[in-house]
C-alpha cells in the first residue's frame, strides 16, 4: 500500500511543483559570490532530477536560474569598478553574448543532426550545453571580482 501511494502521479507531480517553488525562491535571492552558489544551483537541479524524473524540466530550471545569477554577478561586478571599467565590462559583455548566441545556434544544429529534433534528449542535451557556458561566464565575472 505505501509503495502504491509513494509512485502515484499525483504524488510525483506535487513533488515536481514543491521543488519548483523552492528552487525558485532559493535560486532568485542567491547572491553571486562564489563558486559554492553555482554549486548550489546544480545540487538543486540534482534534486529535482532525484525527486521527479523531468530531466528536461529541471535542465531549463537551472538554465532560468543561471541566468539570473548570471545578472547578479555582473551587476555586482559593476559596483566595484571605474568608470573606465565599467565601460571595457559592457564592451565585453555584448561581446559574450554574441558569442553565446552564435554558441548555442551551434549546439541546436549540431544537437539536431545526431538526434530527432524536438525530442526530450535533444533539448536537454542542448540545455546541458548552454548550462555550462552561462556558468563558465559566471566564474570569469566571479573571478574578476575577487582581483
Amino acid at each position: 500500500m505505501l509503495s502504491t501511494i509513494k509512485s502515484h502521479p499525483m504524488n510525483r507531480t506535487f513533488k515536481f511543483i514543491l521543488i519548483n517553488i523552492l528552487g525558485v525562491i532559493t535560486w532568485h535571492v542567491l547572491p553571486a559570490q562564489s563558486k559554492g552558489d553555482i554549486d548550489k544551483l546544480y545540487s538543486d537541479c540534482q534534486r529535482c532530477l532525484d525527486n521527479t524524473g523531468y530531466t528536461e524540466r529541471c535542465s531549463s530550471l537551472l538554465y532560468n536560474s543561471l541566468d539570473s545569477l548570471l545578472n547578479k554577478a555582473y551587476q555586482q561586478l559593476q559596483h566595484t569598478l571605474t568608470k573606465d571599467q565599467k565601460q571595457q565590462l559592457v564592451t565585453e559583455q555584448k561581446a559574450w553574448l554574441k558569442q553565446r548566441d552564435q554558441y548555442f545556434t551551434k549546439v541546436k544544429a549540431e544537437a539536431e543532426q545526431q538526434n530527432p529534433p524536438d525530442t526530450e534528449v535533444t533539448s536537454t542535451f542542448i540545455l546541458e550545453k548552454e548550462n555550462e557556458f552561462v556558468r563558465n561566464r559566471i566564474i570569469e565575472l566571479i573571478n574578476k571580482k575577487l582581483k
